[in-house]
């Protein structure tokens, strides 16, 4: 199933700059969410590190080959292994009542997005097959909010004519997902989060650039949050 976007506060709020603002404003929010009670924040941070060569695989194989979905795969699964997902997700899963519900964001930006430019869609299928292990019943949804206009939002579109029109998800690999025979059983969805309702949340002590920011309500509402970033350098935060 792919969510139908919907008119958001946001949308009537900021029209002309919505596609650009969002990833700051979910930065910030996320930033302010992670911190927001600091009796449910993790005494320690675990970092997994999988080389394509480590012994700890069943095939290893030379970092300058080409690698396959099945040995990605099986990277993610022991990165995951190593790094407590099952831990994270029983917590969430304690915490919160059934439907359980998984927000996995991606890193999409543009339509014409390259390798090592975007998340690779293979990892994506690797963590969604993790996260359906452990907790099957859960809903699990590909969330990002690129700097694209879909071409059915013509009315967007007519606002915004110098943004790129066409379908992020899509081009990344993403949409093909949703009919992937691994993935039969798993209630899968895809959301643009720049079209999603939001909700108004306002940090302790104020923002950094507004004193309240529009959030999606995926990234709200959702009872566990998986960021899925590109290891790589940007401008707009100044690295």
């Amino acid at each position: 199933m792919i969510s139908t976007p919907t008119a958001s506060a946001w949308s009537r709020r900021f029209p002309q700059l919505q596609a650009f603002l969002l990833p700051l404003f979910l930065l910030q929010a996320m930033a302010w969410l992670l911190n927001a009670d600091a009796a449910e924040k993790p005494t320690d941070t675990t970092v997994a590190i999988i080389r394509s060569d480590s012994p700890e695989l069943s095939e290893p194989s030379d970092p300058s080959a080409p690698l396959s979905y099945a040995h990605i795969e099986k990277m993610v699964r022991r990165a995951t292994e190593l790094g407590g997902l099952e831990a994270v997700v029983r917590a969430a899963e304690a915490a919160h009542s059934t439907p359980f519900w998984v927000a996995i964001k991606v890193n999409i930006v543009h339509t014409r997005g390259v390798p090592g430019d975007i998340t690779d869609w293979r990892v994506v299928k690797a963590v969604i097959e993790a996260v359906h292990a452990l907790t099957p019943n859960a809903r699990i949804s590909i969330a990002e909010g690129g700097v694209w206009i879909p071409p059915e939002r013509k009315e967007v579109i007519a606002l915004l004519p110098f943004v790129e029109v066409g379908d992020g998800f899509e081009t990344a690999g993403y949409r093909q997902l949703m009919s992937d025979p691994d993935l039969h059983g798993v209630h899968l969805d895809i959301v643009d989060l720049n079209f999603d309702d939001v909700a108004e949340v306002s940090p302790p002590g104020g923002g950094l650039v507004i004193e309240s920011y529009s959030v999606p309500r995926t990234v709200l509402d959702c009872d566990l949050f998986i960021d899925v970033p590109v290891m790589k350098i940007t401008g707009a935060v100044g690295m």
